[in-house]
């Protein structure tokens, strides 16, 4: 499975609110069901575009499978966000984006000593996709994802670049 990612340019403002309004819901992120008002501003405030925020489309077979958003990417821990479009979601492709999203990482930000994510507890596929990808648990935080409807424990993980590197997995002491 090749998962490519390409990033988002100034012609993608239209493209990229379509997406996130028309190929969610997101629910296990803290705007489920953002609205066009809500992604124009956070791409007006350099959201998606920034030298610390970048996000990329990820393709598969021709198609835009979903989004890849990178934080922090000026510290040497980035943050991964991760969507799947709605319709893309239970076909393995959450592995291949993941194993495409740390590849860059590490090719791409030679800084760059960790890469981590958060998922919500209940969000199992993520977890899981995170474990076959080499990425270690490294927290769990209480009560730590708050949304609209509850709030939720949120737990953390991250991979180093050594492990990644060498294909190995140190656990935490």
């Amino acid at each position: 499975m090749h998962i490519t990612l390409t990033e988002l340019d100034a012609g993608d403002r239209d493209a990229l609110t379509e997406f996130l309004v028309h190929k969610g819901p997101w629910p296990f992120h803290a705007r489920p069901r953002p609205t066009v008002e809500q992604i124009h501003q956070a791409w007006d405030a350099g959201a998606y575009t920034s030298e610390s925020d970048r996000t990329f489309w990820l393709e598969y077979a021709g198609r835009r499978i979903g989004l890849c958003g990178f934080a922090d990417l000026t510290d040497d821990t980035p943050i991964l966000d991760l969507r799947l479009a709605n319709d893309e979601r239970g076909h393995g492709l959450g592995t291949g984006a993941l194993r495409a999203a740390t590849a860059w990482v590490f090719n791409e930000i030679a800084t760059a000593r960790r890469f981590e994510g958060t998922a919500r507890v209940d969000n199992l596929a993520m977890r899981r996709t995170f474990e076959r990808c080499g990425f270690v648990r490294e927290a769990y935080y209480r009560e730590g994802w708050p949304s609209a409807d509850a709030t939720y424990d949120a737990v953390g993980y991250a991979i180093l670049r050594t492990d990644w590197e060498s294909g190995t997995t140190t656990p935490v002491p």
